[in-house]
């Protein structure tokens, strides 16, 4: 059920995700979604819920054990386009609120700000690596997914003119953690100096 509305938002956009769109995409009666989620905004919360799960679970979930910490971040980084381009209705239902009507529960930001704890926590394993520059883990957590998010919108967006995608990421992946490397990095808490 949930796969069916992911793919209705994709194909055919919010104004699609009614109870019987999503029951015959699913060929399911609309009484199976209403006795499982109760409502339509029950269905976006559970797929919303959902997408965060997976990306968490992105972090465990990697082929083959990475041999270092920073080997670990990389391939997150990495799947983390994968996750985004194999599921775009779940993506855009986390990050672009696609569905203007839809408010995530409570429960369910609390499984998104758990998401980026892990994020934080990888992070904080390549930062007592040396890998990576130190200081607040948070900060630096929320720098890599700004770089990550910030790259696949754009592609989402059809906003890339790099001829290969993949080549393309790979390489942003590798210039961000060079410029988080502590011989190029900022300090934990320094700020870029302004010019002018």
């Amino acid at each position: 059920m949930l796969d069916a509305a992911a793919d209705l938002l994709v194909s055919e956009g919010p104004h699609a995700l009614s109870i019987r769109r999503i029951a015959a995409a699913a060929s399911v009666a609309p009484m199976s979604i209403y006795n499982r989620f109760e409502s339509k905004a029950g269905v976006l919360d559970a797929l919303f819920v959902r997408g965060f799960e997976r990306l968490a679970d992105l972090r465990d979930d990697l082929p083959g054990p990475p041999a270092t910490p920073v080997e670990r971040l990389r391939a997150f980084c990495l799947a983390y386009r994968r996750f985004a381009l194999d599921d775009p209705g779940t993506y855009a239902l986390m990050f672009d609120r696609s569905v203007v009507d839809f408010e995530p529960s409570p429960d369910s930001l609390l499984t998104a700000h758990a998401c980026f704890a892990c994020l934080v926590e990888t992070v904080s394993e390549v930062q007592a690596s040396g890998a990576i520059v130190g200081g607040d883990p948070v900060e630096v957590g929320q720098r890599v997914w700004a770089a990550l998010h910030g790259a696949v919108s754009l592609e989402r967006h059809g906003i890339c003119f790099a001829p290969d995608g993949d080549q393309h990421y790979a390489a942003l992946v590798e210039t961000l953690l060079i410029g988080l490397s502590p011989a190029h990095g900022l300090p934990g808490g320094a700020t870029p100096s302004r010019r002018g």
